[in-house]
């Protein structure tokens, strides 16, 4: 539980610059939790330098994720997560927990909450609520609406394709692109395309 980390050491990803692994964490940590510095010492190390540390003891807690789909919740492990899975250990999931996360989100972070269904990874039987960022295409205001609209529509009309070239595309899917967004955060032109492909109307 989130109350056993109390006087532990927890590694993250680097603090100042990786949003997933490091900003995102620490904030549900010191503002979703409450847990001040006082109370949970957290190294600053990387993504997999922080398995790597709680492998070898030198942490009793480390931040590890995937990448899924929010519809489908097919996913794929990170890989720091498959490394630590195939060390063999046996792990606790901490849950991230849902009015934390919801806390967190108030504070301004702008991640999302999502509740993972039971067995979603392998030896998890329980669901599993936690945090979630989206990966997308971002463009300044000053783009070119014609641009964005044909981008949009050629990653519309070629959303399956992406599998055979990344393991990652076979998580992709058109009702996905816009999952977290709302219609005011969408570029105009990439707006058009989604209503035409009736993604949104």
């Amino acid at each position: 539980s989130v109350g056993d980390l109390v006087g532990k050491r927890v590694g993250l990803g680097k603090t100042a610059v990786q949003m997933l692994w490091g900003v995102e964490p620490e904030r549900v940590i010191r503002v979703g939790w409450g847990l001040g510095p006082e109370k949970v010492r957290i190294s600053s190390l990387g993504p997999k330098e922080a398995v790597s540390a709680l492998l070898d003891r030198h942490v009793d807690a480390a931040v590890m994720g995937s990448y899924f789909n929010p519809y489908t919740h097919a996913m794929v492990l990170s890989p720091q997560t498959v490394e630590f899975m195939a060390s063999g250990r046996h792990y606790h999931f901490v849950p991230w927990g849902e009015a934390q996360v919801k806390k967190t989100i108030a504070s301004g972070l702008q991640v999302l909450y999502v509740n993972l269904p039971p067995n979603t990874i392998r030896g998890v039987s329980y669901n599993m609520p936690v945090l979630a960022d989206t990966n997308g295409w971002y463009v300044s205001r000053e783009f070119p609406e014609k641009v964005a609209y044909e981008l949009t529509k050629m990653i519309i009309d070629n959303i399956g394709k992406f599998a055979r070239y990344h393991a990652l595309g076979k998580l992709m899917s058109a009702k996905a692109l816009v999952y977290g967004f709302s219609e005011s955060q969408i570029a105009p032109g990439a707006l058009k395309a989604y209503r035409e492909a009736g993604i949104l109307k």
